[in-house]
């Protein structure tokens, strides 16, 4: 199966209110790093943009710091990383 995009945009934020601007848009927030346990110990800054402004996030990160964020604060879903089954059925 191949995906092709037609459109491809590319903004350059210079304040944080159009980043706060764009973060409101979203119906949910992906987060998504390889599988490999340096990973587990990263905790990505969109993070914590996604729930101050309080969208769910669907988290692909191996079990760690950012998962138990998420899992402690019932803000979203985790899933296994590079795993694209549990990502199109999430």
């Amino acid at each position: 199966m191949k995906i092709s995009f037609s459109l491809l945009l590319l903004l350059l934020i210079s304040k944080i209110t159009e980043l706060n601007l764009l973060f409101s848009l979203c119906d949910i927030s992906l987060i998504h790093l390889k599988n490999s346990q340096v990973f587990s110990k990263v905790i990505p800054s969109k993070l914590f943009e996604s729930m101050g402004m309080g969208i769910p996030i669907l988290i692909a990160l191996p079990l760690g710091e950012a998962t138990k964020i998420v899992n402690d604060f019932s803000c979203g879903v985790i899933i296994e990383p590079e795993n694209a089954k549990q990502l199109a059925q999430s």
